[in-house]
């Protein structure tokens, strides 16, 4: 398990990366490219991942509590986990761009 709390990762190229498991908490994630990343059971409670790019990033059973997911696109991640996400404490989704289900 990475244990890569309190990282300055902003502008880093981090996709398809596996990150598992991993602590980042309050990690600095801001424009970070997290496409097609592994974040499964990672905690990212209070990190900054505001305009960071998770279009594809596995974010099953992430604990999200308190992050700033401002701006970022989460665009090809399933609509049911993003609703799970939405519902975790203090998660700023402020234009936050989600593929929305079909009617």
């Amino acid at each position: 398990m990475a244990d890569l709390r309190w990282s300055h990762l902003s502008l880093v190229d981090l996709s398809d990366i596996e990150l598992s498991h991993a602590n980042l908490q309050e990690a600095d994630l801001k424009q970070a490219n997290l496409c097609g990343a592994n974040l499964d059971h990672s905690d990212l409670s209070g990190a900054d991942l505001s305009w960071a790019d998770l279009r594809k990033a596995n974010l099953s059973d992430a604990i999200l509590t308190g992050a700033n997911l401002q701006e970022a696109d989460l665009r090809n991640i399933p609509w049911l986990l993003i609703m799970q996400i939405t519902l975790q404490p203090e998660t700023n989704f402020t234009g936050a761009l989600w593929d929305r289900p079909s009617t």
